[in-house]
């Protein structure tokens, strides 16, 4: 039915809800400031994949890539390969006694 010569079903079909969790299969552009209360699931941002096109600060993350960094200061980095050509768990076994 209409309300108001409005199809109520079609509203509701198109419409996205403030108050119920809700999948919504499009693409969205907020023009404004949006403020998020609770979770929001993504699978992509900006055009690219969360899950693997984005480094993360926080979480342990494994880049099948090559990647070059610059001006990089951190701690407790594990690597599991090669750095500029050195494997480095040999070369930390071998250098650092």
């Amino acid at each position: 039915g209409t309300i108001d010569g409005v199809d109520y079903r079609a509203l509701l079909a198109d419409a996205v809800s403030l108050l119920d969790d809700q999948a919504i299969q499009s693409s969205l552009v907020f023009m404004e400031l949006v403020a998020v209360m609770g979770q929001v699931g993504a699978v992509t941002l900006n055009g690219l994949v969360l899950e693997t096109d984005y480094f993360t600060t926080t979480t342990d993350q494994t880049i099948p890539i090559t990647v070059t960094f610059g001006d990089l200061a951190t701690a407790d980095v594990i690597v599991d390969g090669m750095v500029n050509t050195w494997y480095l768990p040999v070369e930390v076994r071998v250098t650092m006694r």
